[in-house]
């Protein structure tokens, strides 16, 4: 399914009733990555009526009433249950189920492995996540997605550490007492991509936005495949439009080499400051669906990539995907991920014809941290090994963005510390980007200011190609502008505060 095409009606953002906050955000950060807004429901302030006892389906349905009471039945609005069943406590296969947030305030880990070792030792527990969803039109009648996730009890509780990035992982909760199938420790110290694996509400969540996904390309059938009733052709002057045109909010691309931290800053700013994440593999999956391919034809995402480049163009991905997504979204947008100069150029020129700022954010780190971060992502720590490691740094820095990133950046973001430093760093450099504060490199002074006095276009040939291959061509001894070295020229001359 192609997500990011775009489309001409796009779902109001689906809004989520609950007072956990941690799941909030591991909804927001799912359902954004297949480019469904999310956003908290205020009427979480009271929690809702959870009639313990009731099947499933009376069970969600009851506390779907109620918020809907609260926010309105014109939005689409769903619910989340976390049950957990413990089969050997001999209270029924589904205890403590519906009561669990009470049964863990209650108990502690080491009475609960007495109370399982008195009952035989079988520390095997299933861990459920439910979701209701509420459509207009639709209630009473509702969907349900659910998700399970088999284990055990662990036998000791590891220390984790506060994830202040996914705060739904790195918690002192029944995460943390629970050893998925398969995971070598407790679900709450899992990395991202691991826990992506093993998480119950992932599961249940990713139904949800294929729901969601068939709503939207309902909404978006061809004419000739609806019917509408017929209305009354005058307009009210004094009614609002549907779509608010505030548009003015920032661009913002993220650039840099393999494992610099380029996604973990986009998902900070989705999950914590409200911008909207398009993140660039994702998007050349879709930009790939678009031209009938599939990344699973391919060995590698660089395989990927070199085929539509060489299909399209080195702009195909942000031509055909991220830019339409600048006018569809009206929040502030962070692009992950960007690999091409003429990309960047491209959602550069898309950001200015829609009178949006535009701003491009460099991170760097050492080779040394970026191979630790890769190995402690990767399911299988054997496959990241240094020299296959660095030679992927070099495929991904041959596109040309990462490589020209310190000259092309409004502003420089270092990461080489730990994760609560950088995300400080990621707050002050964003607020710097978005008041229009930044000031340009000195490298990047000096370039403009030698281009400025070049005589001609061979002189800034000249230039440019004393930065690197590929910028310039020559052609019956006279030397022109590659589609490279021409976006480089309009990346390096644009007025970096526009």
């Amino acid at each position: 399914m192609n997500r990011y095409l775009r489309r001409a009606i796009r779902l109001a953002p689906i809004r989520f009733s609950t007072s956990n906050i941690p799941k909030f955000l591991q909804a927001r950060l799912i359902l954004q990555s297949s480019g469904f807004d999310v956003e908290l429901l205020e009427a979480h302030r009271e929690p809702y009526v959870e009639p313990y006892g009731l099947p499933k389906r009376a069970f969600l349905k009851a506390g779907l009433d109620e918020v809907v009471s609260r926010a309105g039945a014109t939005g689409i609005v769903f619910i989340e249950d976390t049950t957990v069943s413990i089969p050997a406590l001999g209270r029924g296969a589904d205890y403590p189920g519906q009561a669990t947030k009470e049964w863990f305030a209650e108990t502690t880990h080491d009475e609960l492995l007495s109370a399982l070792n008195a009952a035989g030792g079988d520390k095997r527990v299933t861990v459920s996540s439910d979701i209701a969803l509420y459509v207009p039109g639709l209630f009473p009648d509702f969907p349900i997605f659910s998700g399970t996730t088999r284990g055990v009890v662990a036998d000791t509780v590891p220390e984790v550490r506060q994830n202040p990035l996914y705060p739904w992982l790195g918690r002192q909760d029944f995460s943390s007492w629970f050893v998925p199938e398969g995971a070598k420790t407790v679900l709450a110290a899992l990395e991202l991509e691991e826990s992506l694996r093993y998480d119950f509400r992932v599961n249940s969540l990713k139904q949800l936005s294929e729901r969601l996904e068939e709503y939207a390309s309902i909404l978006n059938l061809p004419a000739a495949s609806t019917r509408h009733a017929s209305m009354s052709a005058r307009r009210n002057p004094a009614q609002l439009t549907i779509f608010p045109q505030d548009a003015n909010d920032i661009v913002l691309v993220v650039i840099g080499s393999t494992a610099a931290g380029k996604t973990s800053l986009g998902h900070y700013l989705a999950l914590h400051r409200g911008f909207y994440h398009v993140e660039g593999s994702t998007a050349l999956a879709a930009a790939a669906t678009a031209l009938g391919q599939s990344a699973s034809d391919y060995a590698s995402m660089f395989d990927l990539a070199d085929a539509l480049f060489e299909m399209a163009g080195e702009d195909i991905v942000e031509a055909k995907i991220v830019a339409p997504i600048l006018d569809e979204i009206y929040s502030p947008i962070v692009y992950t991920g960007c690999r091409t100069l003429e990309g960047l150029a491209t959602v550069m020129r898309a950001s200015h014809e829609l009178g949006r700022p535009f701003a491009i954010l460099n991170v760097s780190s050492r080779s040394s941290v970026r191979l630790l971060r890769a190995k402690a992502r990767s399911r299988d720590n054997s496959q990241v090994e240094p020299l296959k490691f660095d030679e992927t740094s070099r495929r991904d820095d041959a596109y040309g963005a990462a490589v020209f990133g310190k000259l092309i950046c409004d502003a420089h973001l270092v990461n080489h510390s730990d994760i609560t430093a950088f995300l400080n760093n990621i707050d002050q450099t964003v607020a710097t980007l978005r008041a229009g504060r930044h000031r340009e490199s000195a490298a990047r002074r000096s370039l403009k200011s030698k281009i400025a006095r070049a005589e001609n276009p061979d002189g800034i040939g000249r230039i440019l190609q004393r930065l690197g291959p590929g910028l310039v061509a020559l052609h019956d001894n006279q030397q022109s502008l590659t589609r490279r070295g021409e976006s480089l020229w309009a990346l390096l001359k644009r007025d970096s505060k526009r």
